[in-house]
């Protein structure tokens, strides 16, 4: 391994244990090269700032663990998913929280939607659409998934699997049941005077 590849390693492990205890956005680079035992011209050398240096940490470290091709569907993802998650619960539960610059949501979101398309993007009118409804489901599994990372004893990765999927199929099965209910009470419904 490189000498670049080991510095960039060695700052992306102190980020990654600087966030298992406080949010990013309290993160400093100076706490960063202090953990990193690097120079703050080595940092710079290889990231603009520490949102950079988390959005390389999220493609190195979950796309290395979740191999994105668009064949599959998003559901044979699920399990590879929810392994690397369960790897470092307080990380990623912290990556989660984040909502602003180089978040992980906005980061899972762009690489996880075309996986969703795939699978959905037929029943969508435009990618306007798709993009707004995607976006609204993948964050509700974003909060279930800090609600299962942030447990003192998170329930096993299979659990949570079946817990997540049930839940879905559930949601479908009574969004739809509502929409049928009111599409037939709207045809027998006496006309307003």
């Amino acid at each position: 391994m490189s000498e670049s590849e080991q510095n960039k390693l060695a700052i992306a492990e102190a980020m990654k244990a600087l966030m298992r205890s406080m949010p990013i956005e309290k993160i400093t680079t100076t706490q960063i090269l202090d953990k990193a035992g690097v120079s703050r011209r080595s940092f710079y050398r290889y990231f603009k700032d520490k949102y950079d240096l988390v959005e390389w940490i999220y493609d190195y470290e979950f796309c290395r663990f979740v191999d994105v091709r668009p064949e599959k569907s998003i559901w044979e993802y699920y399990p590879d998913i929810l392994r690397s998650l369960r790897a470092d619960p307080e990380f990623y539960c912290n990556a989660f929280v984040f909502t602003g610059q180089n978040s992980f949501r906005a980061f899972c979101f762009e690489k996880l939607f075309p996986l969703i398309m795939n699978d959905f993007g037929d029943i969508f009118p435009d990618e306007e659409t798709a993009r707004f409804v995607i976006r609204r489901y993948v964050y509700a599994f974003f909060d279930g998934y800090i609600w299962w990372l942030e447990k003192k004893d998170p329930m096993p990765w299979e659990e949570f699997e079946a817990l997540s999927k049930s839940v879905a199929l559930a949601t479908a099965d009574a969004i739809l049941r509502s929409y049928q209910k009111s599409e037939q009470f709207r045809k027998t419904a006496p006309p307003e005077t």
